[in-house]
This record gives C-alpha cells, structure tokens and sequence, in this order.
C-alpha cells in the first residue's frame, strides 16, 4: 500500500487530477508535489502537482508503416539473404568493387563474399551492411 496511488479529480478542471497515496499518515492522505526539481510528498493539497492529460484524440495506428521481410546475415565467408526470392542483389566491398550480382532464386540464398564489410543491395529494398569472416 505505500506505493500505491490514487488519482482523485482536481474540482473545476477539466479532466486535471492529483497524484495522492492510497496509505494515510496522520489522517490525512499525501500527494505527490516537486521540490526544487525532486519530487516529494505533501499533506497540503495545494501544494501538490496536478496533471492533466492531453487528448489528441488522433489514435496510433500502423497504417503506412512499411516493414521490410528482407534480411541479410554476414557469415563465414558468406552473406546469407532472407526473404528476397525473384530479386536483383548486388554485394560490393568498400571500395565500390561488385562482388557479385545475380538474381536470388529462393527464400534463404547464400552467396559467397570476401571476408571484411560488404554492401549488400537488394532490389526494392535500401542498401545495407554486413560484416563477413
């Protein structure tokens, strides 16, 4: 129970509540108020913090995001590409010298590479990084 809270309206604004603790001291319950920049606890209601939420009333929703089912993986000697059957995939070294660059046949394709970081682009999708053994 000390550190439960209850939220009691704030009477005359809107939506506003105090932040006041579920446990009595002394007959008297205790809200939550900052005191240079800490918080403490107070019997005196005016001097307790109130906050009042912000509706927006604009919901959160993933519509538009767009999630890519692509994944690179660097190995031994290898990059593995996940998910990018049918696609372009071009692999080059830092210097800007491809590697290869073929058309990926299933699902879960490996594809030799020299060891170091490599730039892995796949058709559609944006160029990555993969470190290789």
């Amino acid at each position: 129970k000390p550190y439960q809270f209850a939220f009691p309206f704030v009477s005359g604004e809107s939506g506003a509540v105090y932040v006041q603790t579920m446990q009595q001291k002394n007959n008297s319950y205790q809200y939550l108020r900052i005191v240079n920049e800490y918080v403490t606890l107070t019997t005196e209601k005016d001097q307790a913090i109130i906050i009042n939420p912000v509706n927006t009333g604009e919901a959160t929703a993933n519509e538009g995001i767009s999630t890519s089912e692509v994944s690179v993986i660097g190995g031994n000697g290898q990059v593995t590409i996940n998910g990018a059957a049918g696609k372009k995939v071009v692999i080059s070294n830092m210097l800007g010298q491809i590697k290869a660059n073929t058309v990926i046949t299933s699902d879960n394709e490996t594809i030799a590479a020299p060891a170091g970081i490599v730039i892995v682009a796949v058709e559609g999708e944006e160029a990555v990084k993969a470190m290789v053994e």
